[in-house]
């Protein structure tokens, strides 16, 4: 059997998300269960459908849990202890071993925010500072992420977190 290459491929997924995310269909989640179903077909399919899945982070979470430890288990070691030194992470939270840079992926960070269980400044802004420095495509941002002053003051200096 011949195989498509890997563009044509992730433009098919691409076109397939976009047509079932911005449809009006009352099937809209059976056809976006589908899309996550495309990952499990093989190695190939996944390591195509997983950037276009991740580009919107939450729309396709089913538990903000998880997500929220994928998010933290690609911070540093440091950013790690920190947070449990200061019991804004519990202190026998173990870093998830990982098959992709998944937060590389993110694009559209709206509703991030609502990931957050409580509201911590330390906590978003150790996120917030990981997604400037690893998302080099960023489309959108949550309105939520300029309401605190010590954010806002971190994303006008995003240069130099994106530099490091």
């Amino acid at each position: 059997m011949t195989e498509l290459n890997d563009d044509v491929l992730f433009y098919i997924f691409q076109d397939l998300y976009y047509l079932i995310t911005t449809s009006n269909s009352n099937n809209e989640k059976k056809y976006e269960k589908s899309l996550y179903f495309c990952l499990f077909v093989n190695k190939h399919w996944c390591k195509i459908m997983v950037p276009i899945l991740w580009s919107y982070p939450y729309k396709h979470v089913y538990k903000k849990e998880s997500l929220l430890n994928i998010i933290i288990s690609h911070l540093s070691d440091n950013s790690i202890k920190f947070l449990k030194d200061e019991s804004i992470i519990e202190a026998n939270f173990q870093k998830q071993k990982l098959s992709f840079n998944y937060v590389k992926f993110c694009r559209y960070l709206d509703d991030i925010h609502k990931i957050f269980p409580i509201r911590s400044s330390l906590l978003e802004e150790e996120i917030y500072k990981l997604f400037i420095s690893e998302c080099s495509s960023i489309k959108s941002l949550s309105s939520e992420m300029f309401q605190d002053q010590i954010i806002m003051t971190f994303i006008m200096n995003w240069h130099k977190y994106a530099d490091q």
